[in-house]
C-alpha cells in the first residue's frame, strides 16, 4: 500500500504543478497545452489509484471492525493492530494528554456494555478528535476556499480546523497529500464521530455502533498524527 499512496502522491503533485510565472504568452500558452497533456493522461491514473486506497482502507476498516469485536471477546490482539494502537496511544500521550484520557476513557464505556456507557463511549470518541484538533489546529479566523466560500474555524468547527490542516500541511507531508486527494472520505468520517455522539444524546447507541466510532477515532488519530509526524520531521 505504501508503493501506491507514494506513487499517488507524486502524480498527485505533477497533476497540480503550477505554470511558471514570468514566461512570454508564447511559452505560457505552450506551457499550458503540456499541462492540460499532463494532467488529461495522469487524470484517471490517480482516479484509478484513489480507488484502489480507498478499497484498501475499506477492507481495513472492516478488519480493524472485526479484531475489535475479538478484543472485547477476550482473544489476543493482533501484533499489527497492536502496533496500530500503540503508535496512536504513545503519539497522544506524548502531544495531547487530554485525547488519550479520553479515548481511554470510551474504551472503557465500551467494554462496560450497557447503553448508557455505550452513548458515553461515542461522546468521549468526538472528544478525543476534538482535543488533537485543539491540538493541532487552534481555532482561529474564518478563511476561504479556492472555490471562495467562507469556512469557519472557530472552537466548535472542529472538523473545518482538521481539514484545513491537512490542506495546509500539504507540501510537508506525503501523508496530508494522500488524505487531501481522499478528503471527501475524511470529511465523511469526522461527521460519522459527530453524528454518533449527537445520537447517544437522543437516543440508544447500538454496541456495533460504538465499536464503530472507537474504531474509526483510532484511525482518524492514526492519519493525522502521521501527517503531525511528516510535518515536525520536515520542519528540522
Amino acid at each position: 500500500m505504501s508503493s501506491i499512496e507514494t506513487n499517488t502522491a507524486s502524480m498527485l503533485k505533477m497533476y497540480d504543478e503550477a505554470i511558471t510565472p514570468g514566461m512570454t504568452p508564447l511559452d505560457t500558452g505552450l506551457a499550458s497545452i503540456e499541462r492540460d497533456r499532463v494532467r488529461a493522461k495522469l487524470g484517471p491514473i490517480i482516479a484509478e489509484q484513489q480507488q484502489i486506497l480507498e478499497r484498501i482502507k475499506t477492507a481495513s476498516f472492516a478488519y480493524l471492525i472485526e479484531v475489535e469485536a475479538q478484543i472485547l471477546a477476550g482473544q489476543d490482539i493482533p501484533d499489527a493492530v497492536a502496533a496500530g494502537r500503540s503508535f496512536v496511544e504513545a503519539e497522544l500521550g506524548r502531544r495531547v494528554p487530554a485525547a488519550l484520557d479520553a479515548l481511554k476513557s470510551a474504551q472503557e464505556r465500551l467494554a462496560t456494555g450497557d447503553h448508557e456507557a455505550l452513548s458515553q463511549a461515542a461522546g468521549s470518541c468526538r472528544r478525543t478528535i476534538k482535543a488533537l484538533a485543539d491540538a493541532l489546529f487552534p481555532p482561529t479566523s474564518p478563511t476561504k476556499t479556492e472555490d471562495g466560500l467562507t469556512v469557519s474555524l472557530d472552537d466548535d468547527h472542529y472538523r473545518n480546523r482538521l481539514i484545513e490542516y491537512v490542506r495546509q500541511e500539504k507540501r510537508r507531508s506525503t501523508h496530508a497529500d494522500l488524505l487531501i486527494s481522499n478528503l471527501n472520505v475524511l470529511s465523511t468520517r469526522l461527521k460519522s464521530l459527530d453524528d454518533l455522539a449527537s445520537k447517544g444524546v437522543h437516543t440508544r447507541v447500538s454496541a456495533a455502533e460504538a465499536e464503530s466510532c472507537v474504531s474509526w477515532t483510532y484511525m482518524l488519530a492514526a492519519d493525522l498524527l502521521r501527517v503531525a509526524l511528516d510535518s515536525d520531521a520536515n520542519a528540522r
